[in-house]
């Protein structure tokens, strides 16, 4: 039963043009298409100096700042970020030699224990096969080598993880194999082709003895496609596959389509690509692709103004609903997967202007570090609570949208397209045809450029290089999304709001049927200490059915450990308190500070979550904090 069928919205936009349109969710005037999840990987490269170099990386890759960094990208909820793709990352394993039967051997335990803690937070690598994993002119047989260690490593992991658990990597061939930056081993056309034929063939070993009916798709050549003459490996790959297509190593092409002037370029570069491709190598037109790297502009750590506020969200959003139109409209039908490279650890001056997620601030090692959510993080969150099927993108008075509906939800997500100063929007619901025994309730969140906006409260301090406790409270303070309109139950045939906002602005309006069930008990609390005075707390929750996500917020509650007696080592809890009193909290973690002298740290903690109907979850498993 659709329910959300019936509902009507209309939103009146109000500016300097008086302009007002309706957006209607009747499934028989908009078409509604299956939205499938192809936003949903991030990627990131250790900022280690070139000539490459396997300590720094790993270094880098196993160090606390980026454990932290990924623990708060898994912290968006309904898995709005499921895969990162980390250049270098098996720089973590090591090869020891041969054994009596000249096997390779390799050292796979600093590799294990970077995965095994993305495995708690639920992230799923991308797993580029690259880098000087053994001595190239050691070997007589590059491809068998590449063969070999492709079939270790994925054995290894399934024995490790599990099939299910593997099935859900990703696995691709040497990023941009063409630039000398990347191509360590200065890899020949003849030799490439043998690698990329070695990582197929060690992948199609190891599904056969994982499971005959199953197979481990590899992606490629995560190419930038740029001259024929300068590019030979990516372009000798695709035509390799378009003469011998029943031998071509790969099943999804990858390549890299950044913007140059606008995110606009994006999506238009891509198709004029795909145009190439359809000419030179028709026998390709099948494959699905995806653009690992679709970016609104090339180097990630440039100083990019756009990327520090919520410029950057909005547009993260345009790409993402750009995409969606053409994937439903016909020119990107074989569209796989889009991946923005934004994971990546900001350093200083430029904290926020890096295309980053997440702002780091860190002095030297006698300092704590701090990390502020930009944005865009946010607007991750926000898309991932769309539902399952969508309409396309439409664009009216100065607005974009795009309406989704689940069986017993409904999600609008809105954005500026007009550079006003400031828009007045008026939402309302009407031709509520509700059923008797079922209520309705909406809720609202938003990011605009005046609240929602910590780059402009760090700027307003004179952007110190590490900020004070004023400083870091008001920036987390202006972490989004905000709440733009409370939870309300729906009693008549129609309900309305009015707000304003500054541009850019991004608007999430979410529908929930009281018949959704009460939100599922949160788990897996866990503990960063930041300093003396501050601790990450960060949990997990449902992954909601169909996407269809009715959580308000989260709360947490703390306790004082009392000691039972003088000299003991055992403790009972004390009264709880609700720390997180009045304050919205749209995703899983948060960062606890205490202030006063006589506050502490050290004590119990739980979680549970509020849904728009003001339903609690059931109260996870307590966690103590020892300091």
């Amino acid at each position: 039963m659709t329910i959300c069928k019936q509902i009507t919205v209309l939103i009146f936009l109000v500016n300097g043009y008086n302009a007002n349109f309706i957006l209607d969710l009747h499934a028989n005037v908009q078409p509604y298409n299956v939205l499938p999840r192809f936003w949903t990987q991030t990627g990131l490269s250790p900022s280690a100096p070139f000539p490459f170099n396997r300590t720094d990386v790993a270094q880098q890759l196993l160090s606390e700042n980026m454990y932290r960094n990924m623990e708060l990208i898994s912290a968006l909820p309904n898995g709005a970020i499921k895969h990162i793709r980390i250049h270098w990352l098996l720089s973590l394993i090591d090869f020891k030699g041969f054994d009596a039967n000249k096997i390779p051997t390799y050292d796979f335990s600093a590799l294990d224990r970077f995965l095994d803690h993305l495995m708690e937070i639920k992230l799923f690598p991308v797993i580029e096969f690259m880098g000087d994993i053994f001595p190239k002119n050691e070997f007589h047989d590059f491809r068998f080598m590449w063969k070999d260690f492709t079939y270790q490593f994925a054995w290894h992991y399934l024995s490790r993880y599990g099939q299910i658990k593997l099935l859900n990597f990703r696995f691709e061939l040497w990023n941009e194999p063409d630039l000398l930056t990347y191509n360590i081993l200065n890899l020949t056309l003849i030799e490439y082709l043998d690698y990329a034929h070695g990582v197929a063939s060690g992948l199609e070993a190891a599904s056969r003895r994982m499971n005959p009916v199953s197979k481990i798709p590899l992606r490629g050549p995560a190419g930038l496609f740029k001259s024929f003459e300068k590019h030979q490996l990516c372009y000798g790959l695709l035509a390799h596959c378009s003469a011998n297509e029943s031998l071509c190593p790969i099943d999804i092409i990858t390549f890299h389509r950044k913007g140059i002037n606008s995110p606009n370029d994006i999506l238009i570069e891509t198709i004029k690509l795909l145009e190439l491709f359809r000419t030179k190598y028709p026998n390709l037109v099948h494959m699905p692709f995806a653009n690992t790297e679709a970016d609104p502009t090339s180097g990630w750590s440039k100083n990019v103004t756009s990327y520090a506020d919520v410029h950057y969200a909005h547009m993260l959003v345009s790409i993402v609903l750009q995409h969606w139109n053409s994937f439903i409209k016909g020119p990107l039908k074989q569209l796989d997967s889009i991946s923005h490279d934004n994971s990546f650890l900001s350093y200083h001056p430029f904290e926020f202007e890096q295309r980053t997620m997440l702002a780091r601030f860190v002095m030297n090692n006698t300092k704590a570090v701090h990390f502020i959510q930009k944005p865009v993080y946010a607007a991750l969150g926000m898309l991932s609570s769309l539902a399952n099927t969508a309409t396309p993108m439409e664009i009216k008075s100065n607005v974009s949208y795009v309406l989704s509906l689940g069986d017993l939800y409904a999600a609008v997500l809105l954005s500026s397209t007009k550079h006003n100063q400031e828009d007045h929007i008026e939402i309302k619901f009407d031709d509520w045809h509700s059923l008797s025994d079922i209520n309705f309730a909406y809720f609202a969140e938003f990011l605009d450029q005046s609240r929602t906006n910590p780059f402009a409260v760090w700027t307003k301090y004179n952007r110190p290089a590490y900020p004070n406790e004023t400083v870091l409270t008001e920036m987390m303070h202006a972490q989004g999304p905000h709440i733009l309109q409370n939870p309300k139950i729906i009693m008549q045939l129609s309900a309305k709001f009015t707000v304003k906002l500054s541009h850019p602005w991004v608007i999430l309006v979410r529908i929930c049927a009281s018949s959704i069930p009460s939100p599922s008990k949160v788990k897996n609390i866990r503990f960063h200490s930041i300093d003396k005075d501050t601790i990450l707390i960060l949990w997990h929750d449902h992954e909601y059915a169909n996407y269809e996500r009715c959580i308000r917020t989260y709360e947490i509650f703390y306790a004082p450990a009392v000691e039972v007696a003088r000299n003991s080592n055992s403790s009972q809890i004390s009264q709880w308190e609700l720390i997180t009193l009045n304050k919205h909290i749209p995703y899983m973690s948060y960062c606890h500070r205490v202030t006063l002298p006589n506050e502490r740290l050290e004590g119990y903690y739980k979680v549970r979550a509020v849904d728009i109907f003001g339903r609690f979850s059931e109260f996870s498993k307590v966690k103590k904090f020892n300091g």
